[in-house]
């Protein structure tokens, strides 16, 4: 009993409440979002008759890549299985739509996913230790000044993650680097919902480090570190569910689908300048006109 005791105190001091709260969030609310994207437009519009055949989901009015089928794990009627790739790797579910799916997607976006929890996990625990450069919103002298590094900070770390990202995505391109690594992510030229997490780990890993480095990089709010973490979270799923979404002038579902699609634009995440400034940018094709 004493042993039991002692071990539970130490896991407590190992990993601290906000830690394990920063780790489920990432994993769940990655879960979540995808699900709620499957079922709306995937499940449910199968179902409700915006596309041909409920198992292909063929011309689904938001659907990007018209007649293609859904890819990876997605779920594309009733009577098939949950598309959450851990579920389908645990269950050695088959896919009611029989299209191409990676040998490694299930394996690969479960580690996937779980590595990225930690890195949330990780950044918690460096808050809750004071080793990072997060700040509360104790420490600011006044409320202006909170908002003032609040926005000012946001972009600094949208700036930094856009940058290297870019760059990160552009090496994954190179001849000995796609061939080895980036081209399983490629499996889908035209990717649905869960392909987003079908990486190489190994890339996974290097991107992971890009994307949470803000928070050891940057001085601003925890909450501005949550606001960019929800965005860059918002449109890695989004980019990846095939699904017609935009925002005007900000964002646009589209623009990473014709990276899968054309290969070399469109490197970018989540927005278009680093494209825009070095030429690589593709414009979302526009609908035929009759």
């Amino acid at each position: 009993m004493l042993q039991t005791d002692c071990l539970h105190t130490a896991a407590r001091a190992m990993v601290s409440s906000t830690a394990l709260a920063c780790g489920l969030t990432q994993y769940f609310g990655y879960v979540i979002l995808s699900t709620i994207i499957e079922r709306v437009y995937y499940v449910r519009g199968a179902s409700t008759g915006t596309a041909s055949t409920s198992s292909t989901l063929n011309n689904h009015a938001r659907k990007i890549q018209h007649n293609v089928q859904a890819r990876g794990t997605t779920r594309t009627s009733a009577a098939a299985p949950w598309g959450f790739p851990l579920f389908q790797l645990c269950t050695r579910a088959s896919l009611v739509h029989g299209s191409e799916e990676h040998a490694r997607h299930r394996v690969f976006a479960s580690i996937n996913l779980l590595v990225s929890s930690c890195f949330a996990a990780c950044v918690g625990e460096s808050v809750a230790q004071r080793n990072s450069r997060l700040r509360a919103f104790a420490s600011y002298a006044s409320t202006k000044s909170y908002n003032v590094d609040f926005v000012v900070g946001w972009f600094k770390a949208m700036a930094l993650q856009s940058v290297v990202e870019y760059y990160w995505h552009v090496w994954m391109h190179s001849k000995a680097m796609y061939k080895r690594v980036h081209k399983i992510h490629h499996t889908y030229k035209a990717p649905s919902v869960w392909c987003d997490l079908c990486i190489h780990p190994i890339e996974a890993f290097g991107y992971y480090c890009i994307l949470y480095s803000p928070a050891f990089a940057v001085s601003m709010p925890i909450g501005a570190f949550v606001l960019y973490m929800a965005v860059n979270g918002l449109c890695g799923v989004l980019d990846h569910c095939g699904i017609k979404l935009s925002v005007p002038f900000v964002y646009d579902t589209q623009f990473h689908d014709l990276h899968h699609k054309h290969f070399e634009v469109n490197y970018a995440f989540p927005f278009d300048f680093m494209d825009r400034i070095h030429g690589t940018y593709r414009a979302p094709d526009l609908p035929k006109t009759e």
